[in-house]
């Protein structure tokens, strides 16, 4: 979204306030790349979810 302007990313939103594009699992990378620690992969998934959370007032619904 950082890489998006304004225009672009006001269309991603409405995609996703639409249900037209969703989120799923929403780590901020996937647990094995990032930490194979159990209490990192729980850091990893709260970091993503809080990103698309403030990012675009959706909290995932599905992750693994």
């Amino acid at each position: 979204v950082g890489q998006l302007d304004a225009q672009k990313h006001e269309q991603v939103k409405g995609l996703v306030a639409n249900g037209q594009l969703e989120f799923i699992n929403a780590g901020w990378s996937m647990h094995d790349e990032a930490g194979p620690i159990y209490d990192d992969m729980i850091d990893n998934m709260m970091v993503g979810q809080q990103f698309i959370k403030d990012t675009f007032g959706v909290a995932p619904r599905v992750g693994w």
